[in-house]
């Protein structure tokens, strides 16, 4: 998924979320750079589980997907993303 990592990359730098965008002196400085470093990962790796967990794509008949808790964490994790995505917009 390189093409969709390119765009929420572009994203991020144009909304000021990549870690290079915080000030090494800011308080948790280490601490944020981690958070958003990771959200570049977060959109590609949710389509990993999508293509391997989901429902689609083919699967037998005897396909197992995810528990119901990762299920809700999957999704929890792309609620989180989306919002932080939309605030940031309305804010600037």
């Amino acid at each position: 998924m390189e093409g969709g990592s390119s765009i929420i990359a572009k994203t991020a730098d144009a909304m000021n979320l990549l870690p290079a965008n915080r000030q090494e002196t800011d308080q948790g400085a280490e601490a944020i750079k981690a958070v958003l470093g990771n959200l570049r990962a977060r959109p590609s790796k949710l389509a990993e589980i999508r293509n391997s967990f989901g429902s689609g794509h083919g699967k037998s008949a005897s396909f197992q997907g995810l528990e119901e808790r990762h299920a809700k964490l999957t999704v929890g994790s792309s609620i989180t993303f989306v919002d932080l995505i939309w605030s940031t917009h309305e804010k600037q």
